[in-house]
């Protein structure tokens, strides 16, 4: 495997673990197996570019559900 293209996937791991990653750098067939993961519909007619901004919404989704439920469990102040 070409040695950007693993260091690309390395990054994506590292976001789904609670790291950053640019997602710029990944393939299209990189961000369809993210998108796969991440139950987007729709992924084989989507461009490139409409993967990263989806997956990049999936992501944001995510970090304020966390916050809500973060916030709905902490104890009271």
């Amino acid at each position: 495997m070409h040695k950007g293209r693993i260091d690309a996937l390395s990054r994506s791991v590292g976001a789904r673990k609670g790291g950053s990653a640019d997602l710029s750098d990944l393939t299209k067939a990189d961000l369809d197996k993210l998108a796969r993961e991440k139950a987007i519909k729709g992924r084989s007619k989507l461009s490139r570019t409409d993967l990263e901004a989806a997956l990049k919404a999936s992501w944001q989704l995510f970090r304020q559900e966390t916050f809500v439920i973060a916030r709905l469990w902490a104890p009271p102040a």
